[in-house]
């Protein structure tokens, strides 16, 4: 089991087609406490640290703390497995960040309908 932040408080559990079990956050939902969740994990922790752990340049991580660009799908999923996050949920959150109007409403719908369901099979 991964340790936890404390701003991490909220997690809902379900199963996955393939059996897996898969865990769910709702608290996190910027970037930076992506990111900052998975400095925690890193000795020396620090953006800098972070690109090279990813290889990356040393100034991605600070271009997407001001939101001039956005991590890769391939490389948000790198970010939520250092940080302990559910890989899938991260893909949708990148994806309502990076995205506006309709088709964002749409990301945010997909979210809540996950995490209803979630909600629903742990409740049962």
């Amino acid at each position: 089991m991964h340790t936890r932040t404390n701003h991490v408080v909220n997690k809902f559990f379900f199963r996955h087609d393939f059996n897996h079990t898969f865990e769910l956050k709702t608290a996190m939902t910027t970037i930076d406490e992506y990111l900052d969740s998975a400095l925690l994990k890193l000795p020396h922790a620090s953006d800098r640290q972070l690109c090279r752990e990813l290889g990356l340049g040393l100034g991605t991580v600070s271009q997407w703390r001001t939101k001039r660009s956005w991590p890769s799908d391939k490389v948000i999923v790198q970010i939520a497995h250092l940080a302990g996050i559910n890989e899938l949920q991260a893909l949708i959150d990148l994806n309502i960040w990076r995205t506006n109007g309709d088709i964002q409403q749409k990301y945010v719908l997909l979210d809540e309908k996950l995490k209803s369901q979630v909600n629903r099979n742990t409740a049962a």
